[in-house]
């Protein structure tokens, strides 16, 4: 290849990566049967869902994020409390009825704390798909247009 071929072939190249190249050339495409304006007004309408989606599911990760912070506090405190009860005692008996006692209340507090943690992301997975059942099932049923340009075949 010469140096005219190399040029003729960058200038290509770069004429691809000009928008006004791609602007001119497809300005005038149109296929039949796709309707691009009815296609960009679906997609902005589901971009426009999927940002509401999104917002439900941040409102729900704050208040899921806010219900740990609550329970990591109030575990942390009744650990401390623990071992100020159990540092209090005054026999080595007594330690260890505490210290069940503190078992027991931890065990009973983390099961309530999971079933709450699982009722939150339960509420929350079902409002995040009640939401999309409703908004996004007008865009899977097939839309009945009439041709253009149709003619009564009577006339």
């Amino acid at each position: 290849m010469g140096f005219n071929e190399y040029n003729q072939f960058f200038g290509l190249f770069k004429s691809f990566a000009d928008p006004e190249f791609f602007s001119k050339s497809f300005n005038n495409f149109k296929p039949s049967g796709i309707d691009f304006s009815s296609f960009s007004e679906n997609s902005k309408k589901n971009l426009e869902l999927l940002s509401q989606a999104n917002q439900i599911v941040s409102k729900n990760l704050q208040e899921l994020a806010k219900k740990g912070a609550e329970i990591f506090r109030n575990e942390t405190e009744n650990l401390f409390n623990n071992f100020k009860n159990i540092a209090s005692s005054e026999n080595p008996e007594q330690a260890s009825e505490k210290h069940k006692q503190y078992i027991n209340n931890a065990l009973a507090s983390s099961v309530n704390n999971g079933k709450e943690i699982f009722d939150l992301l339960s509420k929350s997975s079902n409002e995040v798909l009640q939401f999309f059942g409703q908004n996004f099932s007008h865009n899977c049923e097939p839309k009945k247009t009439e041709p253009k340009n149709s003619k009564n075949s009577n006339n």
